[in-house]
């Protein structure tokens, strides 16, 4: 199990503490995502470059390569995963 911290922007980090967004596109940087890590989400402001406050940590359910999606492939090297939120309210 790796413990991955990753910015998220403040509209998709709201939605993953509402439980309204419950997965997660990225690119799949060594050591790679696999299912049991956990996902150390920093709220992120992108207009700032500052860290607003917010945190909290997802557990990886399933992840989906780029390879294994045919339709409407995802970029190579990037993954779609299911997450699960572990503690919403930590902040």
């Amino acid at each position: 199990m790796t413990v991955h911290e990753l910015k998220c922007w403040p509209a998709a980090f709201r939605a993953v503490r509402q439980g309204t967004k419950t997965f997660e596109l990225r690119e799949n940087r060594e050591p790679g995502f696999a299912i049991g890590d956990i996902l150390w989400l920093r709220e992120y402001d992108p207009d700032t470059g500052l860290y607003p406050g917010g945190s909290l940590l997802a557990r990886v359910n399933y992840v989906l390569p780029a390879s294994e999606v045919p339709l409407h492939p995802l970029p190579e090297g990037w993954v779609a995963m299911s997450i699960q939120v572990e503690n919403p309210w930590r902040s």
